[in-house]
């Protein structure tokens, strides 16, 4: 015999559930999980990394707000030293970590400059130098395939002084940048972080 559903219009009568039905069903599955999961904890290790992760996000934050304009040196000093009260990672090594993350050669990072004096163990001179280096050598290997693309087009016939290759478009540039862009940071980061 089919029986009318409010929440599936006509069934038959033994599929038909009713709101106590499906919140025992919930509560049932519930009790499962918990008796699966008891027992069972984070490792210390894990509990660390969740925390820095944590950390991490809020540091980011922070200072995604001062490169936004949102907040001046001096509240980001006073909320990097709010969270060192109420955490027992190093802080500064992890705010040391994301601003060399910002660190873009091709922008202008003044801004982070400026903050990196609240970084004891980081020489902002050093980073400048290693900055330089890196656009020494987009500057080099642009220039070699700059060289590489109107003697390709030369050979094709295409030549003059108002011959430009787009090497902004160019895959291998793209390609060798984005590589030497995750090798900048992660040296920025060898050669500075504790």
């Amino acid at each position: 015999m089919n029986t009318p559903c409010v929440n599936h219009g006509t069934i038959p009568e033994m599929s038909c559930h009713t709101g106590n039905d499906i919140m025992a069903e919930i509560k049932s599955s519930l009790d499962l999980i918990m008796e699966k999961t008891e027992g069972m904890t984070l490792s210390d290790e894990k509990k660390t990394a969740l925390r820095r992760k944590d950390l991490k996000g809020k540091i980011r934050g922070i200072l995604q707000r001062y490169l936004d304009l949102l907040i001046d040196k001096t509240a980001l000093a006073f909320s990097l030293e709010h969270i060192k009260k109420h955490e027992v990672s190093p802080v500064d090594t992890v705010f040391a970590e994301c601003v060399l993350e910002r660190l873009d050669p091709d922008m202008d990072n003044e801004r982070l400059f400026d903050i990196l004096d609240l970084i004891p163990f980081i020489p902002a001179s050093d980073v400048r130098l290693e900055l330089h280096s890196f656009a020494e050598r987009c500057h080099a290997f642009t220039d070699k395939l700059d060289g590489s693309a109107r003697a390709f087009l030369a050979s094709k016939g295409i030549s003059g002084s108002a011959v430009y290759p787009n090497l902004l478009d160019n895959e291998q540039r793209q390609e060798w940048e984005k590589i030497e862009r995750a090798r900048f940071t992660e040296r920025l980061k060898s050669l500075f972080l504790p």
